[in-house]
């Protein structure tokens, strides 16, 4: 049920209408890639294309996420919940930008990823959000001991307001980069990516209908979670566990780490046992670890599964 609007009628749609508009979807996320990737400064983005784009629901659910990088899915899980929980969702309007990297406020992997997001109105109503993120490069060195040496952290904040830039806190961004042109660029054509992914969907409304499309989305996750399903099916039940030890030239000895992994009928439940918390930049946050379980089990079990949010409902990560 959408907790941010009014419950919103699912109605029926045909398999053959869920395709297109599955296809659909997926073009507007490549092609929002596409013009991040173009209109990028940085070689960091331009030529490593160390970028993603995607669409949510406004839930914060996976609509569909561009083949770039999957761990940039981490980047993404926790920033429209908390945009959402920090701003009032009645209040937002057409062109609010939210920008944030923080890896623990910001929804970001580590604090280079910048995330920018966007939410999409059809009828004076959010019906989805368009998001992408870009590695800005100049932030920091990794070979640091705790968060604060890596950059600037940015809790989700707005950026714009109605389309109105808010200079105030862009200066502050730039402020804290070795490069601001070459950021400022960037941070642009992430803008420039979002706003062609929010146009495109409202094209895509007007075309099909906003329920027509969204129940279509809806469609697709659940198709993406019968394909997990039946793709952990075929694994015999059971638990297997691996153990292996890591090390690293920044701290002494070796670090033992072990998973354990659970089928049990079409369900997967995996089990982390790792170290505490260490002073080095070799910690993961867990939005980065469910980003890595859901592309590992996917590729494992069925590569060709929609990356949507349907494909993790059949996972449970400890």
């Amino acid at each position: 049920m959408n907790q941010f609007v009014a419950p919103r009628q699912r109605v029926a749609v045909d398999p053959i209408t869920v395709e297109v508009i599955g296809s659909a979807l997926s073009s507007i996320v490549e092609e929002m890639g596409e013009a991040l990737v173009r209109a990028s400064y940085s070689t960091n983005i331009k030529e490593r294309r160390d970028c993603s784009t995607a669409l949510f629901t406004i839930n914060g659910e996976t609509l569909c996420q561009a083949e770039h990088i999957p761990m940039h899915l981490g980047s993404f899980l926790a920033m429209i919940p908390l945009i959402t929980k920090r701003f009032p969702v009645a209040e937002m309007q057409p062109g609010d930008v939210f920008i944030g990297n923080d890896a623990y406020e910001g929804g970001g992997t580590h604090l280079p990823d910048i995330v920018l997001a966007e939410p999409i109105f059809v009828e004076r109503e959010i019906v989805a959000w368009a998001i992408n993120t870009a590695h800005h490069s100049d932030f920091a060195d990794r070979g640091h001991a705790h968060i604060y040496q890596e950059g600037i952290r940015i809790p989700p904040i707005r950026l714009y307001s109605a389309g109105a830039l808010q200079k105030d806190v862009q200066d502050l961004i730039l402020l804290n980069c070795q490069v601001p042109r070459e950021r400022l660029s960037d941070l642009r054509a992430q803008m420039a990516a979002n706003r062609l992914g929010v146009q495109r969907m409202q094209a895509l409304c007007e075309k099909y209908g906003r329920d027509i499309v969204l129940s279509a989305g809806d469609a697709l996750m659940d198709y993406a979670e019968r394909k997990m399903r039946a793709g952990i099916a075929t694994i015999p039940d059971g638990t297997y566990t691996f153990a292996d030890v890591y090390d690293n030239p920044e701290f002494d000895g070796e670090v033992p780490l072990s998973i354990s992994v659970t089928v049990d009928g079409d369900a997967m439940r995996l089990h982390f046992d790792a170290p505490p918390q260490m002073r080095a930049g070799f910690n993961m946050t867990y939005t980065a670890l469910l980003s890595t379980v859901y592309y590992a089990v996917k590729t494992v079990v069925d590569p060709t599964i929609l990356p949507n949010a349907g494909l993790s409902r059949a996972l449970t990560v400890t």
